[in-house]
């Protein structure tokens, strides 16, 4: 019996993937960090100006108030999407022709461009001529009729909404198929044991699937600190920048007001954090099964 594998085939299979991902993920952040350092503005010469533009970013006001609207999307997309989608999950885990169809229509936001589902909730959203607000005043509710893109409030959290609801299929997903993994076995002595259904999920099901909720946890707030198409066509981060993302500030301060260094680094502080908080969740989270 041969093996299937040898060392030439698999650096024939990895070498091509290794490469793109070199070329596409860690050669632009190299050139972003590079750039950071320097006083280049897209074109011309340049110099050296070390830490000046990370100095700069501490007492930038419009920086923090990005940062801000970015924890804020992070946090309610985090707090809703991981517990309605597990739940959204759990109850269409099985295979019946009329789940399948309510997976499908979950499944197709995620499908959606960024700059589509921006364009269809603007229509909803609008203070003046959204979906919502019409409706409000419509029903004499006006009272209600609020801000909800464009304020000074409301927008980080409604991105946040939109987001959940372009990844809810996506992590519905996955935690079916982390939920198919559970050997029937272990759900059958659990009800042996007699557990509900409210226990049997508690203390059975979730411990099961810390790996899923690991990876959906890492990906939702990676992909929540990159949102821009969204925010970009609902408020283009206005009005005065009150709307605006570490995304969105990021390139209109590089491609709008031509810093080109100082958006890199922006994009680099976004970088760092995104990895600083996976790294230390990925390392609680281990400890705590070590423990």
């Amino acid at each position: 019996m041969h093996l299937v594998y040898n060392r030439k085939k698999f650096f024939g299979f990895t070498t091509p993937m290794l490469f793109f991902y070199i070329v596409f993920m860690f050669l632009p952040i190299g050139v972003a960090v590079y750039y950071s350092l320097t006083n280049y503005r897209g074109a011309g010469g340049y110099d050296f100006v070390g830490m000046a533009n990370y100095s700069r970013l501490v007492g930038d006001k419009l920086f923090w108030l990005s940062l801000g609207n970015t924890l804020k999307i992070t946090i309610t997309t985090l707090v809703i999407l991981i517990p309605l989608s597990f739940l959204l999950a759990w109850v269409l885990k099985e295979e019946k022709r009329g789940n399948n169809i309510f997976k499908t229509i979950f499944f197709t936001s995620y499908c959606v461009g960024g700059i589509i589902v921006g364009l269809v909730w603007t229509f909803i959203l609008d203070p003046s001529k959204g979906l919502v607000n019409n409706f409000l005043r419509s029903v004499g509710m006006e009272a209600l009729a609020l801000d909800w893109i464009g304020g000074r409030t409301l927008t980080p959290y409604m991105v946040g909404i939109i987001t959940t609801w372009s990844g809810l299929g996506f992590c519905i997903l996955l935690w079916t198929n982390g939920i198919k993994q559970i050997p029937g076995e272990v759900l059958e002595a659990s009800i042996v044991d007699g557990a509900n259904k409210w226990q049997q999920v508690r203390m059975v099901t979730l411990p099961l699937l810390k790996e899923t909720f690991k990876m959906i946890f890492v990906m939702q707030f990676t992909g929540a600190l990159k949102v821009f198409e969204s925010v970009y066509s609902l408020t283009g981060g206005g009005p005065n920048h009150l709307s605006e993302t570490m995304v969105s500030y990021m390139y209109n301060t590089t491609f709008g007001s031509r810093l080109f260094s100082y958006g890199m680094a922006i994009s680099v502080a976004e970088f760092v954090l995104a990895i600083t908080v996976s790294l230390l969740f990925m390392y609680f989270t281990r400890k705590e099964v070590t423990d």
